[in-house]
């Protein structure tokens, strides 16, 4: 949801980042959520930059307002029955939407990545006292490396 209300002003290219606002649980503002761009995210984004106008979402079906959800989901459905007609099939098994972000964060762990940082990635319960009061690190630098070669991926 945070990804697909995404405006041009939130990404920031130069810096190899886009902001997200995390309106979930009780907050009066949505809290800022930081992320770095991979070199094909960056690519993707830079094409949906110079395609959209100023004020626009980034992820839209009218350039009018944000996708919904709902349609995304009945996207990556469609993805999924196709895979699976496939000759030889490109899919195991059927997948939706959701499934995606359970993927990713397996993957994570896979790859070591710690349980703090696959949380600040996908912004899993980031709103206790030590995340509001007392923890002020941006974690862009552990974002951005792969902990399965040991180097950074960030392009700073």
């Amino acid at each position: 949801m945070q990804l697909l209300r995404l405006k041009a002003g939130d990404v920031d290219l130069s810096a190899d980042a886009v902001t997200l606002y995390d309106g979930k649980g009780a907050r009066l503002q949505p809290r800022r959520h930081v992320l770095p761009l991979t070199k094909s995210a960056h690519e993707i984004l830079e094409r949906r930059l110079a395609a959209t106008a100023a004020d626009a979402p980034l992820f839209s079906i009218h350039s009018k307002s944000s996708m919904r959800h709902e349609t995304l989901s009945a996207l990556v459905t469609d993805i999924s029955d196709k895979m699976l007609k496939a000759d030889p099939p490109e899919a195991r098994e059927p997948f939706q939407l959701r499934d995606l972000r359970r993927t990713v964060e397996t993957q994570l762990a896979a790859l070591r990545i710690s349980s703090d940082v696959r949380a600040q990635l996908q912004s899993h319960g980031l709103g206790g006292i030590q995340q509001r009061h007392y923890d002020r690190h941006d974690y862009m630098l552990e974002s951005t490396r792969r902990c399965s070669s040991g180097r950074s991926t960030s392009r700073r």
